[in-house]
């Protein structure tokens, strides 16, 4: 078991009080949390303890969920190329033999024609009525906005600057 969970299994009553509140789904919003780990009876210094090694506890579960929902896109990603690529060539080979169907013990393999469908060639080729107008997506550059403001001093319109907003550090 690594450290931080022996840690973590470790944690006195209240630390399993205050994390049993942190998960607890009836606890759907941030006044009842707050509620909660004001009502749990540790002193301050132990509830800030406590809250940190859950937050570091957090952050490599995410962590690992992240590496593991990755992997497994990746997989599914190449589950259906290869699925594709079976499907292809398994119905070239069907047709190239004569075959259109073939029943085994366990499953049924036909060649199925397939509804029509549509491949556009030349969008500037068809006709208006079949273009619609679809409207215009853009994406705000945060990052230009925050550089251009640390170089001018200057704030866009639209745009408010956070200045002395903090932020908790758990390692």
């Amino acid at each position: 078991m690594p450290k931080l969970r022996q840690t973590l299994a470790l944690l006195d009553a209240e630390g399993e009080a205050l994390q049993n509140d942190l998960i607890n789904p009836q606890i759907t919003d941030k006044g009842m949390l707050r509620k909660a780990i004001e009502g749990n009876t540790a002193d301050w210094l132990t509830k800030v303890n406590n809250i940190g090694r859950l937050l570091v506890w957090w952050k490599r579960d995410k962590d690992f969920i992240k590496n593991q929902r990755k992997m497994l896109k990746e997989t599914l990603e190449s589950m259906e190329e290869r699925e594709t690529w079976l499907r292809e060539t398994t119905c070239e080979s069907m047709i190239a033999k004569g075959e259109t169907k073939l029943t085994f013990p366990d499953v049924t393999v036909y060649i199925q024609k397939n509804e029509p469908s549509i491949e556009i060639e030349d969008a500037k080729m068809i006709p208006s009525q079949f273009q619609k107008l679809v409207p215009a997506h853009f994406d705000i550059d945060i990052e230009g906005l925050l550089q251009h403001f640390k170089k001018t001093g200057e704030i866009p319109n639209g745009v408010r600057v956070i200045v002395n907003k903090t932020h908790l550090v758990v390692r």
